[in-house]
């Protein structure tokens, strides 16, 4: 599942957004740029009542499945940043635990238009 000419672009896309978590991890890594993140600072930074100020995004707690940073990062390391990775949106080196976004428009225009009307 890639964003590449040889899958549907918008099943990959949409599908990457139904998830809060995922989408909180992608506004957390857009509102970094270019700057790598480790896991724990991104742990920290979606945990429910953390958003960053410049991502525009309202606070809002993750749903009741993380009920610690421990299972968060859990989830992270196993299921959303492999998604993310495995659609070319983002690199994540499992030794050093650092998260490296790719900038993809379409996306950005989505999870925006998410966060402005929909949320």
């Amino acid at each position: 599942m890639t964003l590449d000419h040889q899958t549907n672009p918008t099943n990959v896309v949409l599908e990457l957004v139904t998830d809060q978590c995922r989408r909180k991890v992608l506004h957390y890594l857009i509102a970094a740029g270019n700057q790598p993140v480790t896991l724990d600072e991104l742990t920290d930074g979606i945990y429910p009542g953390k958003t960053p100020p410049e991502s525009g995004v309202q606070p809002s707690p993750l749903d009741s499945r993380y009920d610690s940073k421990e299972h968060l990062t859990l989830a992270l390391q196993h299921s959303h940043l492999p998604k993310l990775e495995a659609a070319g949106v983002i690199e994540y080196d499992t030794r050093s635990r650092i998260v490296r976004y790719h900038s993809t428009p379409r996306l950005e225009t989505l999870l925006a238009f998410i966060a402005n009307e929909l949320e």
